[in-house]
Formats: structure tokens, sequence, C-alpha cells
């Protein structure tokens, strides 16, 4: 055989050979899942943290991880793993249901109530089938009225949400948004309406140092903003305007392990914002005019020192009418029909200690 054609069939073999490792590669490819939990974030306790997807576990007490850039997955002890976040999907599936029920730890279920049973209720959530949540993990329920009310319930992660401090200053924690680095601020345009419905839920570690303020996006208008601070280890709600101002005190805020949970109804055009607490009880009128009234579209949230969690936000449009309960109720009482979300019933029990 001359020297040419032995040349020719080795890079024929050497073209062969490499065909065959692209089709198997290709049909390895093929055959690994398809969906997009390839790009789940797991974090450690260590601070550590890697892409990737959950693989078969040897058994209870460890967690397999399958990272792209290794051949075999890591094995985990669960006493190691603090979260593991999944990519918010592009376009949030609208619940479906009559009423919205909130849960203690921020859930949420959307559906039919069905009875009281006992100690538990009975729900009918799209998509799952009948439940029954104990009474005691039942924070409040309303009228969901197809969504039509609310605008905004988060935070779910940090998408949507400008940072502005240092690299990594806010992250995710199950779904809370969390700091404790001094001066790192958090905005979201979330376009306020003319009235407008806001609950938030903020919790600290330490001693809380923070101010949320409700605000435009203009650096000289925002100089009018509402304001919940912490002064003199007092969380007050404060507004002042070239014309005028006002400050009400609405609770301790001392240092040590703390939360905050109020509901405000904010009405732009009287510069007027309600403030009640999680129960129903109104603890600030504040009403303060400007001579150049702008819509306070936006919301900022600034960690001045200490830290700072934020676990539950709401943004909803309200009609004008406050309706807020005197007390709490010890039992669970559907809104009667065609009241709005405002009018929403408070659950006496909660497991994580509210102010009411």
């Amino acid at each position: 055989m001359s020297k040419s054609v032995t040349q020719t069939f080795t890079w024929l073999m050497w073209l062969v050979c490499f065909v065959v490792v692209i089709s198997v590669a290709c049909e390895t490819h093929a055959a690994e899942p398809t969906d997009n939990v390839a790009s789940a974030l797991i974090h450690l306790t260590n601070g550590d943290y890697a892409t990737g997807r959950f693989a078969d576990s040897p058994g209870s007490g460890r967690l397999a991880w399958q990272s792209a850039a290794f051949l075999a997955p890591f094995e985990f002890p669960t006493q190691t793993v603090n979260t593991i976040q999944f990519p918010v999907p592009a376009k949030l599936a609208q619940p479906e249901g009559t009423y919205c029920f909130e849960l203690a730890g921020s859930d949420m279920l959307f559906g039919a109530f069905v009875a009281l049973q006992g100690d538990a209720a009975a729900i009918e959530v799209s998509g799952i089938g009948r439940l029954h949540v104990e009474k005691s993990l039942l924070r409040r329920m309303y009228r969901w009225q197809g969504g039509t009310e609310l605008l905004f319930s988060g935070p779910s992660g940090l998408k949507g949400w400008a940072t502005l401090g240092t690299a990594k200053a806010w992250r995710e924690e199950s779904g809370h948004l969390r700091s404790d680095q001094s001066g790192a601020i958090l905005q979201h345009d979330l376009k306020l309406p003319t009235l407008a419905r806001i609950e938030f839920e903020l919790s600290w570690k330490g001693k809380p140092d923070f101010e949320l303020a409700l605000r435009t996006s203009n650096s000289k208008s925002a100089l009018r903003a509402f304001r919940f601070e912490v002064w003199e280890n007092e969380l007050i709600v404060q507004r002042e305007t070239e014309r005028e101002a006002d400050l009400t005190s609405l609770q301790p805020a001392q240092s040590g392990p703390g939360r905050v949970h109020l509901r405000a109804f904010l009405d732009q055009p009287k510069g007027q914002l309600l403030v009640f607490s999680s129960g129903g009880v109104k603890l600030a009128d504040p009403t303060v005019t400007t001579a150049k009234p702008q819509t306070l579209g936006g919301l900022q949230l600034t960690n001045k020192s200490g830290d700072v969690r934020l676990e539950r936000l709401s943004i909803g449009r309200w009609n004008g009418a406050s309706r807020a309960t005197r007390g709490t109720h010890s039992g669970i009482v559907p809104p009667a029909r065609g009241t709005t979300a405002e009018s929403a019933v408070a659950i006496r029990s909660d497991s994580r200690g509210d102010q009411k």
C-alpha cells in the first residue's frame, strides 16, 4: 500500500472517530433534562454556592447536586445546605380562586373557601385539590376578585429591583431580600396608583436602623416622601414638605430580633397616609400637602446600619374607604360578598408574634 493511500486511510479513520464522538455527545446532551433546573443555585452554610440541578441522592441526610462543570454529582449533608434558589419564570401564572389565604411564613394560597372542620380550614386550590390548613397557620383571608386589585406581591427575589451600594449588598434568602451592609439601597418603580393600598413586613436581628420611603424617582421631590424609619428606638412615620410636616410614633424598635407588619392606605391627591397594624388598629393618620404634588410611584428601602430583611410587600388599588377592624378575631370569618381586600379579616393566632 502506497504512503499516500495510508495517509488518506488514517485521516478517514480520524474523521469517523470524530463523527462518532460528536454523535455520542449530542445523544448524551439530548438525554439530559430539558427544563430549566440546571440554572438553579445551591447556597451552603459556609458561603459557597454552585449552579446545577438535583441528582438521585444515595440516602437520607444527604443531597446530591449535579453541576454542569463536573461529571459526577456532589453529595452534601443536608445540614450544610442553606438554600436552593430556582429561576423565576419570565411570566408568572395568574392565581385562580375566590379567596386569597395568607399563611404564617409569608406564604399565600389562592382558591375557594370550603368549610371550617375542627381546627382546620378546608381550601380548594386549583391544580392541587382540597387542602386542610390548620387555623393556627392562617393569618388572613380576603376575597381575591380575580386579582383586579393586586398590582404587586413579593418581593419574589431580586428580579425587578435596583440595588445600590457595595457588590452583593442585598441577597435573596427564601424569597426574602436581606442586607447587613451599611448604606445598602433597594429600589423598585412600582407605579403606585393615586389611591394605593400598601402592606409590608420587615424584620431584623440586631439594632434596627432603616428607612422605607414612598417616593418619586426625582431626587429633589424625593424629599417629600412618606417615610417609615427608626428614630431613637422608635419606628415612626413622617413626611415633610415646603408647607408643613408630620411625625407619628408607631411602635418600639429596640435592639435585638424584631419585626414590623403594617398596612397603609395612600391618598396622593390629599397627601394623606392611613397606617394600621396587622390586626387592623389605626396607628397614624398623617396628612401633609405640598404646593407641587407629584405621584409617589416608587419605593426605596435603605439599610443605614445593622441588618434588615424585606419579607413581604403587597401593592394594590384602594377604593378610598377605610374599613379597619378594631381589635382582632379568634376565628376565620369570610368577608361579605362584594367587600374589598382592605376589609379583610385579621387572624388572631400568629406563630411569629406580630404586633396586633
